[in-house]
Formats: C-alpha cells, sequence, structure tokens
C-alpha cells in the first residue's frame, strides 16, 4: 500500500501510468483548492438524502469533485459509470463509491453509486470495447480478503492479456487517511 499523495503519483508514473499520475495531480489540486486537506476532521457539508438533513463527509465531496472533473475531461477520457461509452480513450477513469465490501447493506445505498463489483461487471465491458491503456479505479471501503478473492484475478488477467500492449490498472481507495494505491 502506498499512503503518500506524491508516493502515490510517483510509483503510478513508475509502472508507466503517466496519463493516471497527471488525472491524479489535477484532482489533488482541485481537492486543495477546495478545501484544506488538513482541516478533513472539521469539514463537512449540509446535505439531504431522502427528507433526512446529514451531513457529507469528506470522502463524499472528493467523489463528487472527481464526477465535476470527469466532466470536463469526458472528450480525453472513457469514464465509467457514463451513459455510453462513446469514442475510445487511452484512459479510463471508474468510480466504485461503495467500494471493496461484502455489506449486507449494499443494495440501501443510492443507486447511482457503484459497487466495486458492479463496477467491475461494467469495466470489463469497457475493455472489451475499448482495451484502454490505462485504467484507474477510486474506491473505499477496503477489504483486502474480498478484493483477493473476487477482483484481483480479473484485473491480473486483464493486464497480461495483451502482452505487446501492456495495460496498466491502479486501484486508489479514497479515505480519510487521504488517497491510498491498493493495486497496481
Amino acid at each position: 500500500m502506498i499512503y503518500s499523495i506524491q508516493n502515490c503519483i510517483h510509483t503510478i508514473e513508475a509502472h508507466g501510468g503517466k496519463k493516471s499520475a497527471d488525472l491524479l495531480e489535477k484532482l489533488i489540486s482541485r481537492v486543495g483548492r477546495e478545501f484544506d486537506m488538513d482541516q478533513s476532521e472539521k469539514y463537512r457539508e449540509d446535505r439531504e438524502f431522502d427528507g433526512v438533513k446529514s451531513k457529507k463527509s469528506l470522502v463524499d465531496r472528493i467523489f463528487d469533485i472527481i464526477r465535476e472533473e470527469l466532466v470536463d475531461w469526458k472528450d480525453d477520457i472513457n469514464a465509467i459509470p457514463a451513459s455510453d461509452f462513446g469514442p475510445c480513450a487511452d484512459l479510463c477513469v471508474t468510480l466504485a463509491e461503495i467500494g471493496v465490501t461484502r455489506n449486507i447493506t449494499e443494495n440501501l445505498r443510492p443507486i447511482h453509486k457503484l459497487s466495486m463489483g458492479k463496477a467491475m461487471l461494467l469495466q470489463a465491458a469497457q475493455w472489451f470495447h475499448c482495451q484502454n491503456e490505462e485504467t484507474i479505479i477510486f474506491t473505499r471501503n477496503w477489504d483486502d480478503d474480498v478484493f483477493d478473492d473476487d477482483f484481483r484475478g480479473l484485473l491480473d488477467a486483464y493486464k497480461g492479456a495483451y502482452p505487446r500492449a501492456y495495460k496498466k490498472v491502479f486501484v486508489i481507495e479514497i479515505s480519510r487517511a487521504g488517497f491510498i494505491l491498493r493495486y497496481y
């Protein structure tokens, strides 16, 4: 696991993920402009969900920022979830907001948020359509056992399926601790 943001970016670049590292730097810059990461414990934003007022967490706001940036970059990347696959790009960005978990309450989450399982189904369809050179997957609620049992094989197989055109896949957990590189 790589915890430091700069170490995360450096590791991605060292493994050939130049486009992914550039995207991550842009996201970090935007997050930094939006609020001071050192004040993350104090950050809360009022929101309403099904008529109940609650507070939006720092992690929720970071996912909001990523979604906003994906709209701006839509011509340069493929994004999951998206309404269609669109033209193929070198980089695919996937948001698995519910995370890598076997949590039984997953079905109670808002419908527009994907679990890692649902995201991987869409990701496989995207790869079948485009065979993106780089893929960066943002997630939360990490569980090593679930990842190893359910997802590592799919990601390893995709990376190894194209030996002449080495595919790069990076999974980054977004948590209160920051951006954690979990798979590369």
